[in-house]
């Protein structure tokens, strides 16, 4: 509940990710989302996406916000082949560093 209510009001999510993606950009990124999801909607994927535009996107048609549980065959073959399949970031702590200091 502590969880639930540090990021969420009487007028819904309050905080979010955005501001924190360019911090992925020399990351590979995967997003795997339920199209069912019924507490973050589809549509925050999609706009996160925009910030990260190298990421990887897979959508479990009848998922909902734990497609590992709803589909955990296709949830395996989606991530063993992201792993297989994506180069790794390299990423030196003084390149972090200056992401860190540039900011968004």
């Amino acid at each position: 509940m502590q969880t639930a209510r540090s990021v969420l009001d009487s007028r819904g999510q309050r905080v979010d990710a955005r501001g924190r993606l360019y911090l992925a950009e020399a990351m590979p990124t995967m997003l795997v989302w339920g199209k069912r999801d019924p507490i973050i909607p589809i549509q925050h994927a999609e706009q996160a996406l925009e910030l990260v535009p190298h990421g990887r996107f897979e959508v479990f048609p009848d998922a909902k916000h734990f497609p590992f549980n709803d589909d955990p065959d296709r949830f395996v073959e989606v991530i063993t082949d992201f792993v297989a399949t994506t180069e790794p970031a390299d990423l030196p702590e003084d390149r972090l560093a200056d992401l860190l200091r540039r900011g968004a």
